[in-house]
């Protein structure tokens, strides 16, 4: 039989002990800053996707959307008259120190369902059966 505190054991549950606490204080105290350090590296590329909704209770970097590439920043001021744009480049030029400028803005892109999946889906499917056997195959 093994002893249950032998000098193995006890390396192994030290090691996993600190493993997990540094886990934890990396989530929790050290991730607002990587994810700080990460926008200022790439902001070094010169242009970069944001994601900004306004309204908010106060200016922040909230996260970084691998799907859309894109930073996801709240912005305490309204959508009127440009106010948005000016707070998000007030906080921006704060957080990096550099001055920016807004190369395009767009608004969400209208939602296609309803009617309009249905009949592209006709049309798709009719294209596919009537217009592109001809191109492929020569009927006598």
């Amino acid at each position: 039989m093994q002893p249950l505190l032998n000098k193995k054991n006890f390396f192994s549950s030290n090691i996993t002990h600190n493993f997990q606490f540094a886990h934890t204080l990396l989530v929790l105290v050290c991730f607002p800053f990587l994810l700080l350090f990460i926008f200022y590296m790439q902001i070094k590329q010169k242009t970069f996707k944001a994601i900004i909704k306004p309204n908010s209770s106060r200016n922040r970097i909230i996260d970084y959307d691998e799907n859309k590439k894109a930073y996801k920043i709240n912005i305490k001021a309204k959508p009127e008259d440009n106010k948005a744009n000016v707070e998000l480049m007030k906080f921006l030029s704060k957080v990096l120190g550099k001055k920016l400028k807004i190369k395009s803005g767009c608004q969400k892109p209208p939602i296609r369902d309803g009617w309009h999946v249905f009949i592209m889906a006709i049309l798709f499917r009719w294209f596919l059966t009537k217009r592109i056997p001809p191109l492929f195959f020569h009927q006598p």
